[in-house]
């Protein structure tokens, strides 16, 4: 809750900022620039993961994805993002995909270390 607090009075501040300082123009441009970009915070996405693949279902967009295109996943508090490089990359959060808990972490990341192999597991076999 406390998160989302601060998420909305920097989406509302920092517009209103602008819009002071430099006219109602940035403002609104602001708005539409953070806005935007949280917007999957704000919003509601689903899931659905299948033997061959993940789809995420987003503002009536569907993404799929294959599981074989990921290479490594690193869970955190709120989900795990699934990457598609062997080693830690500044590249994986803009290639890979985060799939967020709901109150489901342990049958998440059940499927998704049971489809995404440790790069060490690779090469064996």
């Amino acid at each position: 809750m406390r998160t989302t607090v601060l998420v909305v009075a920097v989406v509302l501040g920092v517009p209103v900022m602008l819009a002071v300082w430099y006219g109602p123009f940035y403002g609104v441009l602001g708005i539409m620039i953070l806005g935007g970009s949280l917007l999957s915070f704000f919003l509601p996405s689903d899931y659905i993961l299948t033997d061959q693949s993940i789809t995420r279902r987003y503002l009536g967009i569907n993404q799929t994805r294959a599981w074989s295109e990921f290479r490594s996943y690193y869970p955190d508090k709120n989900g795990v993002l699934l990457s598609p490089f062997a080693l830690p990359s500044r590249l994986e959060n803009f290639r890979g995909m985060y799939l967020r808990f709901e109150g489901n972490r342990e049958l998440v990341l059940a499927v998704v270390s049971g489809k995404i192999m440790p790069p060490s597991a690779e090469g064996a076999g």
